[in-house]
């Protein structure tokens, strides 16, 4: 964000309506505009959250060879999923706050895909299971 304050504001806001987020103390920046935390949980599950300023664009990038199954909850904000085929947008997942996607990123089926966060910014919570 443009000042450390307006994605600490973007936080707080998170952190009141889900109180795990407490737990979480630091984020690292991944990518301008994009940042991480992860928990891994065993071998073959890691829950990480990411945070999305106002309006960004995730990269649009998929999962193969990782042998894994992805979803998210949006916690905060507003947001969508883009899936690509052939280079282009195919189709939109709007994100609804508490309600996991559908599971599209598998073993089996890895499209491209991006995140794009709405004009409040995004904060999610992911799964991926690794087999």
């Amino acid at each position: 964000m443009e000042n450390e304050q307006a994605l600490e504001h973007m936080l707080r806001a998170a952190r009141e309506q889900h109180p795990v987020l407490e737990e979480i103390a630091t984020f690292r920046q991944v990518t301008p505009g994009r940042y991480f935390s992860e928990r891994k949980h065993c071998d073959s599950i890691t829950e990480f959250y990411v945070v999305l300023e106002p309006n960004v664009k995730g990269p649009v990038h998929n999962h193969a060879g990782q042998n894994m199954e992805e979803t998210h909850v949006l916690l905060y904000g507003a947001g969508r999923f883009v899936i690509y085929k052939d280079g282009k947008p195919a189709r939109e997942l709007p994100l609804e706050i508490g309600v996991p996607h559908e599971i599209f990123s598998t073993p089996k089926e890895t499209p491209d895909h991006q995140l794009v966060a709405g004009p409040e910014g995004a904060v999610l919570m992911a799964f991926e299971k690794h087999y």
